[in-house]
């Protein structure tokens, strides 16, 4: 499925080995809220089937559908900081 999405084109292999082992597979009843305005958006999404409807304070309703992803910073702010971690554990243990 990962093949299929544009944005993990750009990813070198070991993230989207990352990626993989960190990915969860959620499973929504239809008008289950995935999460809220309030909670911290530290997680990316990409809708395996059916659709989504992302519902944005005063703004027109978004239908993200198969295929289509959301959530592109928190994944790029959690890859960067493996990267800082690892880079930092290969500095202490020279």
């Amino acid at each position: 499925m990962f093949n299929k999405i544009h944005f993990f084109n750009y990813l070198t292999n070991k993230e989207r080995k990352f990626l993989i082992n960190s990915t969860q597979l959620f499973r929504l009843n239809p008008h289950e809220v995935l999460f809220e305005k309030e909670q911290d958006a530290n997680s990316f999404y990409v809708v395996k089937k059916n659709t989504i409807i992302v519902r944005i304070h005063k703004k027109k309703d978004i239908i993200m559908k198969e295929g289509d992803y959301f959530g592109e910073s928190a994944f790029l702010q959690l890859l960067n900081a493996s990267n800082k971690s690892q880079r930092m554990g290969k500095a202490v243990a020279s």
